[in-house]
């Protein structure tokens, strides 16, 4: 498989969820990748308008050498204004309705819009200030996401 090619792994999420079978599957088709569980999603209190307006549907994840796997389909969300867990705000729950894995080189304007943002590049660069530099052969996670709860609060 070329670097910029999709992954045709993509995990659609319904109860009963078993992450066991999850942690599986994602060992089998990335066996030279360790398995993170997450278990939280800290967010810049910026992007919180954006997903209460539905404008970011999906949460991009990057874990070097490692795939990531929801705990369960329903998991707390926090502001983080500053990087520490003392400082975190919890705004509510996302609902994890599936989960895409992507190699870095593979993202597109498609998958930029659906982040939040206008285009590519502008994903890219956002990614790589947070995460730091990242090869187009590295893998992502894609979270698709929604806000259950809190969502009509203004952060």
């Amino acid at each position: 498989m070329g670097i910029h090619e999709r992954f045709d792994t993509e995990l659609h999420l319904s109860a009963p969820y078993d992450p066991d079978a999850t942690i599986s599957k994602l060992r089998d088709h990335f066996p030279h990748l360790e398995v993170k569980s997450r278990c939280r999603f800290r967010l810049a209190p910026s992007l919180i308008p954006v997903i209460q307006a539905h404008a970011k549907e999906t949460t991009i994840r990057y874990s070097r050498d490692a795939v990531e796997y929801p705990t369960t389909c329903d998991l707390p969300a926090y502001a983080d204004p500053s990087g520490n867990d003392e400082d975190l705000f919890h705004i509510g729950s996302f609902k994890i309705v599936k989960v895409k894995y992507k190699v870095f080189g593979a993202l597109d304007d498609e998958d930029a819009n659906r982040d939040g943002f206008k285009n590519i590049h502008e994903l890219k660069s956002a990614l790589c200030q947070f995460y730091g530099e990242i090869a187009d052969s590295e893998v992502v996670t894609i979270f698709s996401i929604r806000l259950e709860d809190g969502s009509s609060k203004t952060y």
